[in-house]
């Protein structure tokens, strides 16, 4: 495939990546419940609750449905943060490949503006 370039700008670039798991984690704190129940409810076992709110895990579709009926909060709700999750990562990623490099500034900056890459 043809390289595509990726823009990014400093004010764009967030300082973090939010996992959807720790909003997961939240609400079950906030909800005063355990893991465990939610796991029953969800259908999945607690090992893999555990792993989703640790980021080790993705929210996929059918488990954003999963979440949507445990919570009451919409399937499209956390599949947008997952979404949002993954574009952050790359984000971050690529921001501190820059800042790595050892290229002038004046050249960083131009190549903040534009990324390539081989996808």
């Amino acid at each position: 495939m043809k390289n595509k370039r990726i823009k990014l700008t400093d004010d764009v670039v967030p300082g973090n990546a939010t996992h959807p798991g720790e909003l997961i984690n939240d609400e079950i704190k906030a909800r005063n419940l355990k893991q465990k129940e939610i796991a029953q409810k969800m259908g999945v076992l607690p090992e893999f609750l555990n792993g989703l709110i640790q980021g080790k895990q993705y929210v996929t579709p059918e488990l954003a449905i999963k979440l949507e009926s445990v919570f009451e909060i919409s399937a499209e709700f956390w599949m947008g943060l997952q979404v949002q999750y993954e574009i952050d990562s790359i984000k971050i990623k690529y921001r501190d490949r820059l800042k790595k490099s050892r290229l002038p500034s004046v050249k960083r900056k131009s190549l903040s503006q534009a990324i390539a890459l081989n996808i």
